[in-house]
């Protein structure tokens, strides 16, 4: 998939990639789940963090 390269968010080193791993190796159960706990984007930055949600 073209999209899995792709960053969340402009600025933040994490990738597409990263959530689809986490949801099918990691038990990660939400997208939520992922910007919150297993990036930290949400603490980070929560404009990026709701941009990045509805992807």
């Amino acid at each position: 998939n073209e999209n899995l390269g792709k960053r969340l968010a402009h600025g933040y080193p994490f990738l597409e990639a990263e959530v689809a791993y986490c949801a099918r190796n990691e038990y990660c159960e939400s997208a939520v789940d992922f910007i919150a706990r297993r990036s930290r984007l949400a603490f980070l930055d929560t404009d990026a963090a709701g941009r990045a949600l509805p992807r």
